[in-house]
């Protein structure tokens, strides 16, 4: 599975748009080069937070934010934004992905997919909502339409709400995390443990690594 765009919407100082990734994206990646202030960094902040990598956060220092959802609302209307704050990705499967999604649904949630539905292109969105400046709620969503059936139906139907929301978390654990360095002032630490369950987040990261 791998990421051919994002779709960036009231994010900051971005209003909205569309990051194309080339058709090399199975790398993993990619170099943004632009000038001072051109909205890099907003960006690449936007795309993070759809899958962010928290090892990667732990390495370079960073601190989860009590509210991370207010820190993204447009500047400029910060205290009076009424919508929804979006970044979409289109992932992109191939059939060891869909075989994977379809039986582990299956097994763990008795649930029947019907291959035909399920996309080689699927739409999910990260959002959350605002009215007059205060957070209302996140949600996260996928844009594809997918049949279903459960037991010993014999037509395909929509899914529940509950059986959706396994769906989209079946798909989205497969999602490459995104990786973002703010610096690369590292916190290398004095002693890394390669031993699983051992060091915390920041020894798992470096275990990766190595």
């Amino acid at each position: 599975m791998h990421y051919s765009s994002f779709r960036i919407q009231n994010f900051k100082g971005i209003k909205d748009t569309t990051i194309k990734l080339s058709d090399q994206s199975r790398m993993g990646v990619f170099a943004f080069v632009g000038l001072n202030e051109s909205g890099k960094t907003t960006i690449l902040e936007a795309i993070h937070s759809f899958s962010p990598d928290y090892a990667t956060k732990a390495l370079v220092g960073g601190k989860k934010s009590r509210s991370p959802a207010e820190n993204q609302v447009p500047r400029h209307l910060i205290s009076i934004f009424t919508g929804d704050v979006s970044v979409s990705a289109i992932v992109v499967l191939d059939e060891t992905d869909k075989l994977g999604i379809i039986e582990d649904l299956k097994s763990e949630h008795g649930i029947i997919v019907d291959s035909d539905t399920l996309s080689n292109e699927l739409i999910l969105e990260r959002h959350h909502s605002f009215k007059n400046g205060d957070f209302v709620k996140s949600l996260f969503s996928l844009r594809n339409e997918i049949k279903i059936k459960t037991g010993r139906q014999k037509n395909w139907r929509d899914p529940s709400l509950a059986e959706k929301d396994n769906i989209i978390n079946e798909i989205y654990c497969r999602t490459p995390n995104i990786a973002y360095f703010p610096t690369f002032v590292f916190d290398f630490r004095e002693r890394i443990f390669l031993t699983k369950g051992r060091g915390g987040i920041v020894s798992n990261f470096y275990r990766q690594v190595f």
